[in-house]
């Protein structure tokens, strides 16, 4: 772990493989593998693959820990066209088993939505990102990525709505990637106060984003400078 906190991945790639070669724990070599594969490291993606494939009784927290770094493996990876059938091998039977909690099946909605959003499969994005949302309605990061899915299907009436929602629900939202979407949001629906608001606590929170949307955007440059 020490090795993963420091960004060496190198020494990180052999720690998992000594890891691989004297333990036969799976929950240990899932969730170490699962901080290389949520770096990108191919290496640790085919670790939690082969773990998830071999030990299909895991703790749901196990699973979900290595389902969703695999995910994100192919979202970093900009893969999600070629994984979301890798994906989906895992997340959709634990979606219909018993005994999985809503929260539990919120997380595994969520991830597969991200993946449908990374290979352009909208709909299919659109379908389980309101599921998620729905099963865990108080997890502002889950209304984010739908809102992502509803401005890609230029919904952006629907759009605007989950934008309010969290922006509502945490009104000391200090997430850059969620301000800046209700910036985006807000500026399609001519809401110039709310862009506004949401920018200046962009510069507050994370002024190097700020700038460049700035520099990006004319009509934001025009509106708060």
């Amino acid at each position: 772990m020490k090795a993963i906190a420091i960004g060496d991945m190198e020494a990180a790639e052999v720690a998992l493989e000594r890891i691989l070669q004297v333990s036969d724990d799976p929950k240990k070599i899932v969730y170490f593998a699962s901080y290389l594969a949520d770096a990108g490291d191919e290496g640790g993606a085919q670790a939690v693959k082969e773990a998830l494939e071999n030990n299909p009784d895991l703790p749901i927290s196990t699973f979900i820990t290595g389902a969703s770094a695999l995910a994100q493996y192919y979202v970093v990876r900009d893969r999600e066209s070629e994984g979301v059938e890798e994906v989906e091998k895992f997340i959709l039977p634990r979606l219909e088993a018993e005994g999985v909690g809503d929260r539990d099946k919120a997380r595994l909605n969520n991830q597969l939505s991200r993946m449908y959003y990374g290979a352009s499969r909208y709909e299919d994005a659109q379908r389980v990102g309101i599921r998620a949302v729905d099963l865990a309605p108080d997890v502002t990061a889950y209304k984010f990525n739908l809102s992502l899915v509803y401005e890609a299907r230029d919904l952006y009436d629907l759009a605007e709505q989950v934008v309010d929602e969290y922006m509502t629900q945490k009104s000391d939202e200090t997430d850059s990637d969620h301000l800046g979407q209700a910036i985006d949001i807000y500026l399609k629906r001519d809401r110039h106060e709310d862009v506004r608001a949401a920018f200046s606590r962009l510069m507050q929170v994370d002024p190097a984003a700020a700038a460049l949307k700035t520099m990006l955007n004319d009509e934001l440059r025009s509106l708060v400078q």
